[in-house]
């Protein structure tokens, strides 16, 4: 978690808070909230990581989907299964 928030905050110093490629690392991070019981935090990442898509890609770009998925997942993981569904 360190190590991904550290290389966010120099990333974001120098490339600004919402650039493209920030989301990967955004995306990462979502991932170790998720993986750590961290379902809220996880799920306002991905939310923020399919905006970023939306904004800079389209819907139709396939990591729309993968972003839905994330979001997916993470329902899963949080017992949510009915909200899975619906996201997917």
């Amino acid at each position: 978690e360190q190590a991904l928030l550290g290389s966010l905050a120099r990333y974001e110093a120098i490339m600004g808070a919402n650039h493209w490629a920030s989301r990967s690392i955004l995306s990462g991070l979502a991932r170790v909230y998720r993986d750590t019981g961290r379902f809220e935090e996880a799920l306002a990442l991905h939310e923020k990581c399919r905006q970023m898509v939306l904004v800079n890609r389209s819907a139709t770009h396939p990591d729309y989907a993968a972003e839905l998925m994330n979001l997916a997942t993470t329902r899963m993981f949080q017992g949510r299964d009915d909200l899975a569904e619906v996201e997917v």
